[in-house]
């Protein structure tokens, strides 16, 4: 089978799912009128609307969870749809997948050949576009991380730059506090030392002016002395 072909086929068979509302599930057993307006709420409108269903198990005694897959992978758990009522609706997209196989062309004519190979290069060039927007958006996310990192980088070497400045001049304060604390304790040394070398020299002088002054005992004998002229103590001779 080539390519237009089997393209022609998978094309048949998703406009014939496109055209299955999901109101038909209605008919369904298990099925009411709420559990097609939850579908349709979680955006199941058709049978082309998800590919398959997947059951997750939670628990270990438990009915597992039921989950319907959308074309683009994504998972989708519909509210009051659980392991039952999934696999009701997963038979049905697949008998109609079953139908629309059976009733696909066997054959391609040239004209719709033509055509397939337009869509499909028209397809191609768009997931080529779509892939390099990715890839662009991709890249320009990494650059602003990348900025945003280098920023964040400097902003902590910055603070840290300036923690450092700040330790070094409470450094600096500190040191200085300590030598002023210093040169004053100095200073009040050498006072104390200058004025106790004051004390004891005072002291001297005062026990050399006691020691070398006249005896009181004496003074009267001298009383009479006339100037210039020296007279003699007879207790003295």
């Amino acid at each position: 089978m080539d390519t237009a072909l089997r393209s022609a086929i998978t094309a048949h068979i998703q406009n014939t799912l496109r055209k299955a509302s999901i109101q038909e599930a209605k008919k369904l057993s298990n099925s009411s009128s709420g559990t097609v307006t939850a579908l349709t709420a979680a955006g199941i409108r058709t049978a082309a609307d998800f590919t398959r269903v997947r059951y997750v198990q939670t628990g270990r005694y438990s009915n597992p969870d039921a989950y319907l897959i959308r074309p683009n992978g994504q998972q989708v758990k519909v509210p009051g749809v659980g392991e039952v009522r999934a696999r009701a609706f997963g038979s049905w997209r697949t008998s109609l997948g079953q139908r629309a196989r059976k009733s696909a062309p066997t054959s391609v004519s040239t004209q719709e050949r033509a055509t397939i190979r337009q869509q499909s290069a028209a397809q191609k060039k768009r997931h080529e576009s779509q892939i390099a927007q990715a890839e662009d958006a991709a890249r320009q996310e990494r650059q602003q991380l990348q900025q945003r990192i280098t920023t964040r980088r400097q902003q902590i070497n910055k603070e840290k730059q300036q923690h450092q400045t700040a330790a070094q001049r409470q450094r600096a304060v500190l040191l200085q506090r300590q030598l002023a604390d210093v040169a004053t304790n100095h200073d009040r040394m050498v006072t104390a030392d200058t004025e106790h070398r004051r004390a004891f020299g005072l002291r001297r002088y005062l026990r050399f002016l006691a020691t070398s002054h006249r005896p009181a005992a004496c003074r009267g004998v001298w009383r009479n002395e006339r100037p210039g002229q020296m007279m003699s103590d007879p207790a003295l001779l």
